[in-house]
Parts: C-alpha cells; sequence; structure tokens
C-alpha cells in the first residue's frame, strides 16, 4: 500500500500530488514556504517554527525595510541550512509598498538545482 504525498504548490499554493510520487523540489519549497507564512511561536509543537514577518507586517508602528525583511526570512530559513536540507537560500526584498511586501528566495537543493520561491505579504 503506497501513501499519496500532497505538497503545497509554490504557484498556485494549493495541494498538489504527482502520482504519489514524492517530489523533492516540491518538499523543499514546502517547507520553505509554511515556514515563512507561519506566525513564530504559533506552532504548539516547535515554538521556534516560524518567522517573525507575519507578526511584524501588521504592525503598523514598525518601520518595514528590506534589510529588517531580508534578515528576518533569512533567520527563519535557516533551519533548513542547519539541517542540511538544503546548501544555500538567497534572499532579496522586490517591492515594498504601504500595503504590500514582496520577498523572492532562491534555494539551492543538495542537488545543485535552484528554486525560486515568491513570496507577499499583505499588511492591515
Amino acid at each position: 500500500m503506497s501513501q499519496l504525498a500532497t505538497f503545497i504548490s509554490f504557484k498556485t499554493h494549493d495541494y498538489v500530488a504527482e502520482n504519489g510520487i514524492l517530489q523533492q523540489r516540491l518538499a523543499v519549497l514546502t517547507e520553505a514556504y509554511t515556514r515563512s507564512v507561519t506566525p513564530l511561536g504559533s506552532y504548539q509543537f516547535d515554538t521556534t517554527f516560524g518567522s517573525e514577518i507575519p507578526l511584524l507586517i501588521n504592525n503598523r508602528t514598525v518601520l518595514i525595510t528590506s534589510k529588517i525583511l531580508t534578515t528576518m526570512q533569512n533567520a527563519c530559513l535557516k533551519p533548513m541550512i542547519d539541517s542540511g536540507r538544503v546548501l544555500a537560500i538567497t534572499t532579496s526584498v522586490t517591492t515594498i509598498t504601504n500595503n504590500k511586501a514582496f520577498i523572492n528566495c532562491d534555494i539551492l537543493d543538495n542537488n545543485q538545482n535552484t528554486y525560486s520561491l515568491p513570496l507577499s505579504f499583505i499588511t492591515r
């Protein structure tokens, strides 16, 4: 009996499965996406899982700069590098407006493949 593997597509932000076959590309991107959009401390079984960006982005009293967002994004994805699942992650902030922030993460996996993970955060 085989189990069907499902992942979140980084393009559609929806669950997808490819014939029940584990796709490493989607597994790495799913973990990076989940770590990025989960507020830090909200995961009951690991309070260090997640990112400070969802908490910061809705706080209008804090000046949001690209350096702050880049530092926070790198910090939330650092456990992926520490555990050896990926070799390197490069983060760049593409746009910051009054109500949106766009971040792009380039992830280099162990097979020397680079994948791009675009993220957008909407402020209240």
